[in-house]
């Protein structure tokens, strides 16, 4: 940069002045050339971090509900749709990750869970009994309110009349009945298990009951690859904000570092992303391979994956929650009334 004095100021008077003044305002240039890369550095470090944050949370919903908007949503766009309270008729936010737990849920059962066993397996793999003895846990503190429907049905004026010290006795002897009555019912369900028990209806509920256990997948196995793709972030950034550095020191308009620095965050995202994902297989890119991050430890991912679903989500006592309270339950419920009701 060159500092020129007016012409009426000889230029001996003023050299003492101008010439530290040029100096100054060049080594300000310099510092805001240098200073553009780790600005651009820190703002793809920030956004890819925000990212993170919003991939995962909230566990749930977090908005407000606008009248109308849960009508209106079913005719807009599917990528708005997709926006986490669009279809509840809010507008919020929710993790996407947990936002997609129903969708994750049915995805599991569709690729992996089914091709594994039918409900008849699972319901023999966990063994009947184990799963009788906690239908009989459950289902003993209504067995009073049965016994009052069946016997005031069929014998009104008798339990009508009978002393309450009677009626406990009663309910104690059916309730001394209700592990080898819900023996044999165990068989008769183990016949219609595959009417009774829907894995896909189990796992999508609990998943959308319990968002934490998908965001546990991706953290338990994915974690190091999201901080890495954090870290990347700075990286990515500081090296697009030198060509921004050198466009700006070109041109000079105010308008171009804002506009820059949001194509630098765009590109900083989707360079992190791909980082991660990109590409499915393995492929040699000039020699060098490269496989997606995540993708290159499916096997551990999995494992991750089977032992959640086996400890959290197809259990004994899930299964026999299931029976008794899934959509079906009120089936099993009436095959226990039927076998309690010669008690």
């Amino acid at each position: 940069m060159t500092v020129q004095s007016p012409a009426w100021v000889k230029g001996e008077d003023v050299d003492w002045l101008l010439d530290p003044l040029a100096d100054y305002l060049n080594d300000l240039d310099k510092v805001a050339f240098l200073s553009i890369p780790i600005f651009t550095g820190v703002v793809g470090w920030a956004i890819n971090w925000t990212g993170l944050v919003m991939l995962f949370s909230p566990l749930r919903f977090r908005g407000i509900k606008i009248p109308g908007m849960r009508e209106l949503s079913s005719v807009l766009p599917r990528k708005v749709q997709e926006i986490p309270g669009v279809l509840q008729g809010g507008i919020g936010w929710q993790g996407i990750i947990p936002a997609r737990a129903a969708k994750m849920g049915s995805i599991a059962v569709d690729k992996a869970i089914a091709k594994l066993g039918t409900p008849g397996e699972f319901y023999q793999q966990l063994e009947p009994d184990k799963i009788a003895e906690h239908i009989v846990a459950t289902f003993r503190p209504e067995v009073p309110g049965l016994v009052d429907q069946v016997m005031s049905a069929e014998h009104p004026r008798l339990w009508k009349d009978l002393p309450r010290p009677v009626k406990e006795a009663v309910y104690a002897r059916v309730q001394a009945q209700l592990p080898s009555v819900v023996g044999k019912v165990t068989t008769e369900i183990g016949i219609h298990i595959d009417q009774l028990l829907d894995p896909k209806i189990m796992v999508i509920d609990h998943f959308q009951e319990n968002p934490e256990l998908v965001v546990r997948i991706f953290r338990d196995f994915g974690q190091r690859e999201l901080d890495l793709m954090v870290r990347f972030g700075f990286l990515f950034g500081f090296l697009l904000g030198i060509p921004v550095a050198v466009i700006d020191s070109i041109f000079h308009q105010w308008y171009l570092l804002p506009l820059l620095g949001v194509v630098v965050g765009w590109i900083t995202n989707a360079l992190g992303m791909w980082l991660i994902f990109e590409p499915p297989e393995p492929k040699r890119i000039l020699g060098i391979p490269v496989h997606g991050l995540f993708l290159r430890r499916q096997s551990e991912a999995a494992e991750v994956y089977a032992k959640i679903i086996a400890d959290d989500v197809i259990t004994l006592e899930r299964i026999g929650d299931f029976l008794l309270d899934g959509p079906r339950g009120d089936r099993t419920r009436q095959m226990l009334a039927t076998a309690l009701r010669p008690a």
